[in-house]
């Protein structure tokens, strides 16, 4: 059911209307990916210089960081290691 059709023959029943609103909604996204373009959305909690690739960075210092935490013995010290190498990266992609 498209809305010229509506148009220039009216039903004689009511059109069902989420059905009109899900033919705008399309209409609008569709003319706005063709115009502008379309990208992923970010989440609403990251702050305007946040992006994927500092997230990227700080999940594998978190993960490094639980690692040696968890480790026993000599591991310790192999984790803490990367842990801070992977920390120093964070911060320099963060400036």
């Amino acid at each position: 059911m498209s809305v010229v059709s509506l148009k220039s023959s009216p039903p004689s029943a009511a059109p069902p209307i989420d059905a009109l609103n899900d033919t705008l909604n399309e209409a609008i996204y569709s003319a706005l990916d063709k115009s502008v373009g379309s990208r992923s959305s970010r989440p609403s909690q990251w702050k305007p210089f946040w992006n994927a690739h500092l997230q990227e960075l700080a999940d594998v210092r978190e993960h490094h960081y639980r690692k040696w935490r968890r480790a026993i013995g000599i591991d310790k010290a192999l984790w803490w290691d990367r842990h801070q190498v992977a920390q120093a990266r964070f911060r320099s992609a963060l400036k």
